[in-house]
């Protein structure tokens, strides 16, 4: 749901800065089948059992964005861009909370489509880390695999070059597949 300067969901973000309090419950109506998409591919990446449903992870991550504070995102792609990060942040507060309740053995098998509270919370400081020393490449980590984006989705919400994307891509890979084999 990409759209320009002047569309629906920029606008109801600027009523909504303007004071406007049903533009929230609007935005809401108008984005919830394209958060709810993206939480379930988010979701399909998670273990099978996990007690987090799509539906549950995008108003968590909407209840965040709006939470009484001032928004930072002025458009439909600053908009996606803190969802998805807020989804991302609900899943490791989430797996925070199931490992203070209980720990999954060390030698759990997973499959390749689903990650451990262990793995999603690595994964999730190892992504801080990143952010702290190289923000942009994190911001391209969390659009690509917790969101879901496409390149030229990514090129478009951070205005770059999709052959950009790809070089920071492949490199961030990289970096955090040797950060992850590391952190065991």
């Amino acid at each position: 749901m990409l759209e320009g300067a002047s569309g629906p969901v920029t606008l109801l973000l600027r009523d909504y800065k303007g004071g406007a309090e049903d533009a929230v419950a609007h935005l809401l109506d108008l984005v919830y089948s394209e958060l709810r998409r993206i939480a379930a591919r988010i979701m399909r990446k998670e273990r099978v059992e996990h007690t987090l449903q799509p539906t549950a992870l995008v108003h968590e991550a909407f209840f965040r964005l709006f939470n009484g504070q001032e928004v930072p995102f002025e458009n439909t792609q600053q908009f996606f861009a803190a969802s998805v990060r807020n989804m991302r942040l609900v899943l490791i507060d989430h797996a925070r909370k199931t490992l203070a309740v209980k720990r999954i053995a060390a030698d759990h098998p997973i499959s390749d489509m689903s990650l451990t509270s262990e793995e999603l919370l690595d994964i999730g400081l190892a992504l801080d880390e990143l952010a702290a020393h190289e923000p942009d490449v994190a911001r391209i980590v969390e659009l690509k695999f917790y969101g879901g984006l496409s390149i030229e989705e990514i090129a478009a919400v951070l205005e770059s070059s999709p052959r950009s994307v790809v070089r920071t891509w492949t490199w961030a890979r990289a970096w955090l597949y040797r950060r992850l084999r590391g952190a065991k």
